[in-house]
């Protein structure tokens, strides 16, 4: 009878598994899919940055030369060159949000920061400060000298 009774639950916790890991798994795809759609969106925001930035540097270089052949007046170069320099501030505000929002940018920056937290101010990282260079006596229960 025990015997019975341990392989129906055995059964019953096969089958309960087999129910349960599909819903898991789907669960778990949806949250990689979704980081996965940011990343996508951040590279095409930042690629769609760079274009504008491109084309509104070249819009620039066509500005000042048509300036300089006396075909715009000082005037209206001036305006120009204002408005595309206030759409290239805005370019690269997007790009840098863009750029920002990205995971892996974001892991680096904090790695950054502790490396260089962990610094002296001279340059050395803390291990070297040792004047001896040996680290011995640093070491618990060894006498300095």
């Amino acid at each position: 009878m025990a015997l019975i009774v341990g392989v129906a639950l055995a059964l019953a916790l096969l089958s309960l598994a087999v129910v349960v890991y599909p819903f898991a798994m789907a669960r778990r795809g949806s949250r990689q899919s979704h980081q996965g759609n940011v990343e996508t969106e951040n590279r095409s925001e930042n690629r769609a940055a760079q274009a504008d930035l491109e084309e509104i540097y070249a819009l620039i270089e066509t500005l000042r030369l048509e300036h300089q052949l006396g075909n715009i007046p000082l005037g209206l170069y001036q305006e120009q060159l204002k408005a595309y320099r206030l759409d290239a501030a805005r370019a690269l505000r997007r790009k840098s949000q863009a750029e920002n929002s990205d995971p892996d940018f974001l892991l680096e920056q904090e790695i950054l920061a502790v490396r260089s937290a962990l610094q002296e101010p001279d340059g050395r990282d803390q291990d070297e400060s040792d004047p001896c260079g040996s680290g011995a006596g640093n070491q618990v229960g060894l006498p300095n000298g």
